[in-house]
C-alpha cells in the first residue's frame, strides 16, 4: 500500500512556488476565495476570470487566488494586464509541481471564510458565488459540489450559454455523481486547514475526491446544489492513445485512493471491477491480439468497423493497467 504524506497546517511551503502577499494580514474578512490552478490555458482563464468578475455578489466580500503552475503561455501578462473589480492574487511557481501542491498554496493565501474550487477552463454564471456562500450560510458543516456540464462546441465558449434550457435540464437532472471535484466544490476554509489540505502525494489526479472523502470522514455532510452549475471546457477532438495514455495515469492514482480508504464505495468509483474485465480479455488473446499500443499505432487510430465496442474494451484495459500499478498489484 502506497504511502500517504499531507502538508499540515503551518508547514513550510512547497519548493518551487513565487511569493505573493499574504491577504490574510491585510484584508478585511471575505465571504469567499474562489481558488484557481492553471497550467498553459491562458485563453480560457481569461474566459473564466471575465464571469467571475461578472458575479452578483459583492464584489467586496469574495477574492480570487490564482496559483500558476509555471505556465509558459503568456498567463502572467494577462493577468497583469486586468483590472479585476474584486481582490484578485496571483501566485506564479517556478517549476510545475501538480494541482495539489498549486491548490494548497492558495488555501494558505485564503482568506475568504468559504474557499470555492473552479477549474481554469470552468465558467461560471453570475450566481455562482451566491449559490455557494449561501448554501453554507443555511447549512454550516458542509462540502458542496455542483454540476459540470461539459461544453463541446467552439461557438458556446465565446457565449457560454448558462441559461439555455439543455444547460438547465442537465444541471436539474444531476442528482448525484462523485463528490468534492474541484472543477466546482467548495467547503469552510478552517475544514480544509484542519484537514491539513491536498494530499500532496496525489500529484496530477483523485486529489480532490481523496481530499473530499477525509472532509466527510471528520464529519462534514456533503449537499449537492444544482443551481450552482459551471460549463466545462470540453472542445476538440483525442486521439484512442492519448485517451489511454490519460486513463491509465488517473487509474493509477484511484488506485492509490483505493489502497488509503477501502470501502464498497470506493470499490465502485474507482471501478476495481475493470481488472476483472481485463483478465477475461487477457484469457479470450484480446490483450495481445488488439488491446494493445502496436495494433492501434498499426490501423491508424482507427478501429475495425466490426466490434464498435473495441475502443471501449482498449481504454478498459488502460484503466486496468493504471490500476495495477497504484494498487502494486503485478500480472
Amino acid at each position: 500500500m502506497p504511502s500517504c504524506h499531507r502538508r499540515k497546517p503551518g508547514s513550510p511551503r512547497s519548493p518551487g512556488t513565487g511569493r505573493t502577499k499574504n491577504l490574510k494580514g491585510v484584508q478585511r474578512r471575505m465571504d469567499a476565495t474562489v481558488v484557481i490552478a492553471t497550467y498553459n490555458r491562458e485563453a480560457l482563464l481569461k474566459k473564466c476570470l471575465e464571469h467571475l468578475f461578472e458575479q452578483d455578489y459583492p464584489k467586496d466580500k469574495y477574492e480570487i487566488v490564482i496559483v500558476d503552475d509555471c505556465s509558459t503561455d503568456g498567463t502572467a501578462e494577462m493577468i497583469r494586464n486586468l483590472n479585476p473589480p474584486c481582490r484578485l492574487a496571483y501566485i506564479a511557481n517556478t517549476k510545475t509541481l501538480g494541482p495539489s501542491i498549486a491548490r494548497n498554496k492558495a488555501i494558505t493565501e485564503a482568506a475568504g471564510e468559504i474557499v470555492i474550487f473552479i477549474d481554469s477552463d470552468a465558467f461560471a454564471p453570475p450566481w455562482y458565488i451566491r449559490e455557494h456562500v449561501e448554501t453554507h450560510k443555511t447549512n454550516p458543516g458542509i462540502i458542496m459540489d455542483g454540476p459540470i456540464i461539459n461544453l463541446t462546441r467552439k461557438e458556446d465558449i465565446q457565449a457560454p450559454p448558462f441559461l439555455r434550457w439543455d444547460i438547465k435540464t442537465m444541471a436539474f437532472l444531476d442528482f448525484g455523481g462523485v463528490y468534492f471535484i474541484t472543477a466546482n466544490a467548495s467547503c469552510p476554509r478552517k475544514s480544509l486547514e484542519s484537514a491539513g489540505g491536498f494530499d500532496e502525494e496525489f500529484v496530477w489526479a483523485w486529489e480532490d475526491v481523496e481530499l473530499g472523502t477525509r472532509l466527510m470522514e471528520s464529519g462534514l455532510k456533503r449537499i449537492k446544489n444544482r443551481r450552482a452549475y459551471v460549463l466545462h471546457c470540453k472542445v476538440g477532438k483525442y486521439s484512442l492513445q492519448s485517451q489511454a495514455a490519460f486513463r491509465k495515469e488517473r487509474a493509477e492514482y484511484a488506485g492509490k485512493f483505493f489502497c488509503k480508504h477501502p470501502s464498497a464505495m470506493a470499490k465502485r468509483m474507482v471501478r476495481l471491477r475493470y481488472l476483472k474485465y481485463d483478465r477475461l480479455f487477457e484469457r479470450m488473446g484480446w490483450v495481445r491480439r488488439y488491446l494493445n499500443e502496436e495494433y492501434i499505432s498499426s490501423s491508424g487510430g482507427r478501429l475495425p468497423a466490426w466490434p464498435p465496442m473495441l475502443k471501449k474494451f482498449y481504454l478498459i484495459h488502460a484503466h486496468a493497467e493504471g490500476l495495477r500499478k497504484g494498487l502494486g498489484i503485478t500480472r
